[in-house]
C-alpha cells in the first residue's frame, strides 16, 4: 500500500513539473513571438511618418495630431497582431492536458508586444520630447 501511494505521489509531482515546464516554454514562446512582431511592425510604422527635426519650428497642434494618429495606429496594430499571434499553434499544446488557449489571456504577450513596438518608435519619442519641452503645448 505504501509503495502504491509513493508511486502515486511521484506521478503527481512529475506531471506538475512537466506542466509547469510546458507553461514556462509557452511564456517564452509567446514573449518572443510578440516582441519580434511588435519590433518588426514598428519599423513599418516608422516608414509611414516623416523624419522629425527637433530644430525646426513645428506647428505644435499639427504635431500633436500626428502623434495621436501614430498612437492610434499603434493601438490598432497591437489589437490585430494579438489576434494573429493567438492563431499560431503551440507545439506542446494538449501534452499532459496543457491548454495553450488559456495562456493567450495572460498579459505576457501584450507586454512584450507593446515593448517591442515602443522600443523602436524613435520618431514618436522625438516628437513627444519636443512637445513636452515646448512651453506652449496648446497653441491657442
Amino acid at each position: 500500500m505504501a509503495t502504491h501511494l509513493h508511486y502515486f505521489k511521484y506521478n503527481v509531482v512529475k506531471k506538475e513539473i512537466i506542466l509547469r515546464s510546458i507553461k514556462i516554454i509557452d511564456i517564452i514562446h509567446l514573449t518572443i513571438l510578440n516582441f519580434l512582431a511588435g519590433y518588426l511592425i514598428s519599423h513599418y510604422i516608422n516608414t509611414l511618418f516623416p523624419e522629425f527635426d527637433p530644430n525646426y519650428n513645428h506647428n505644435k497642434f499639427l504635431l500633436l495630431l500626428e502623434v495621436l494618429l501614430q498612437i492610434s495606429i499603434i493601438g490598432v496594430l497591437i489589437y490585430l497582431l494579438r489576434n494573429v499571434i493567438s492563431l499560431i499553434p503551440f507545439p506542446l499544446n494538449n501534452i499532459y492536458g496543457f491548454d495553450h488557449s488559456k495562456m493567450n489571456r495572460l498579459p505576457y504577450g501584450q507586454i512584450a508586444l507593446s515593448f517591442g513596438i515602443f522600443s523602436a518608435q524613435f520618431i514618436l519619442k522625438n516628437k513627444l520630447e519636443y512637445l513636452l519641452k515646448s512651453k506652449n503645448l496648446i497653441p491657442i
